[in-house]
């Protein structure tokens, strides 16, 4: 049902539920009332890389907050990396690509707390500032390279 429901988008109000059921989305992992199973925990990153990838606007901030739900807290980074990559690379549309860039922030600042290797995300980063087709995800991805994190 999530993924169904982060199927629609036929009017902004959509975007406004998306980023509600993200929302949720953290606190279901973070309260311990809500017994999660081991396949709705292993889908999750399955079903925000397949939401990245095709979200067409930014409306209500919902790819922003789908990339943000790649938290490491919940997941290690080996694997949340290759999803957000993927997105950050091939989501058709501006909104999941940035939406990707977001959480990369994030984890770049963790690697770099927990002296992790950054190295093949950094890569990815240089590639997408030089060759992404929008000018607003090159300049995400430079920043990025220029060391701009969120802490």
């Amino acid at each position: 049902m999530f993924a169904n429901v982060l199927e629609r988008a036929d009017d902004r109000t959509w975007y406004e539920v998306h980023f509600s059921l993200f929302v949720l989305l953290e606190v279901y992992f973070i309260d311990d009332r809500f017994p999660a199973t081991r396949e709705f925990h292993a889908a999750i990153p399955s079903i925000l890389r397949r939401y990245l990838m095709s979200v067409k606007h930014e409306h209500a901030q919902a790819a922003w907050n789908a990339g943000d739900s790649f938290s490491i807290r919940h997941r290690g980074a080996d694997a949340i990396t290759p999803h957000l990559l993927d997105a950050a690379k091939d989501a058709r549309y501006v909104a999941g690509r940035l939406g990707a860039l977001h959480r990369i922030r994030h984890l770049l600042a963790q690697l770099e707390k927990q002296a992790g290797d950054s190295s093949a995300i950094l890569r990815a980063m240089r590639s997408l500032a030089r060759g992404d087709r929008s000018p607003r995800v090159r300049r995400q991805a430079q920043k990025i390279v220029d060391g701009y994190r969120c802490y």
